[in-house]
């Protein structure tokens, strides 16, 4: 292995020592968080969840009262409402439509005479000059494709050439200069990466594990005290909706 130089050496001791203060503070928020959070499991748990028992028994209730209050009042109205519109569109039906259908009937005659009209009298006087239109539009292709196309394409033949013996002069005397300093570059980042594993990785790997170590802890501390107390009342609340719970997995679902 080449000995660093002193850009990489300079990354290395960054690495060092940034790295240990990094993962100081973080080691220390960590524990902060994992501290405030079982403050939170032991002290607030207990607290809110008789005011969250006692507001979901409340809404049932209310919805209860208002299914037998309020509904048998809003029914009629409701009804009242739907059949007074019903008898309106057949009033419409009756009064208004033979009214409307003489002059809808007279607007479609008025347009199928002005159209046969246009026919009669307006299509052979533009028909002429489409015609002459269209012969000249034709004649312009024409000439376009004998006189413009084949001055377009020698300058398009001419670009074409330069194009491509600029991109050989390209291959053939820039290419080999930079190739160097491109293969040089490549060595240099990957002999960086192999001391990042080398020396960085060892040190990153211990806290690593340490956290997951403690995640895995309060996972299982979550499971083991704080599921059963939640348990009841969810399983309450699934019941006084009447829903089924369905707990879906990778391969099925499975019904509770």
């Amino acid at each position: 292995m080449h000995p660093p130089s002193s850009g990489a050496q300079l990354y290395l001791q960054h690495l060092v020592f940034v790295t240990t203060l990094l993962l100081a503070a973080a080691t220390t928020h960590h524990q902060e968080r994992k501290q405030l959070y079982v403050q939170h499991l032991v002290f607030v748990t207990p607290l809110l969840l008789p005011a969250a028992t006692t507001h979901q028994q409340e809404r049932k209730q209310l919805y209860l009262q208002h299914l037998v209050f309020v509904t048998p009042l809003l029914l009629p109205a409701a009804t009242t409402h739907h059949q007074e519109r019903k008898q309106l569109y057949l009033q419409y039906l009756v009064f208004v439509t033979p009214l409307l259908l003489p002059a809808a009937t007279t607007h479609y005659q008025e347009r199928k005479q002005l159209y046969l009209q246009h026919l009669v009298f307006v299509t052979p006087l533009m028909l002429p000059a489409a015609t002459t239109h269209h012969q000249e539009r034709k004649q312009l292709y024409l000439h376009n494709l004998v006189f413009v196309t084949p001055l377009l394409l020698t300058a398009a033949t001419t670009h074409h050439q330069e194009r491509k013996q600029l991109y050989l002069q390209h291959l053939v005397f820039v290419t080999p200069i930079l190739l160097p300093a491109a293969t040089s570059h490549y060595q240099e980042r990957k002999r960086l990466y192999l001391q990042h594993l080398v020396f960085v990785t060892p040190l990153l790997l211990p806290a690593a594990t340490t956290h997951h170590q403690e995640r895995k802890q309060l996972y299982l501390q979550h499971v083991v005290f704080v599921t059963p107390l939640l348990l009841p009342t969810a399983m309450a609340a699934g019941s006084s909706n009447g829903v089924t719970n369905t707990r879906c997995c990778r391969y099925s679902c499975l019904r509770s």
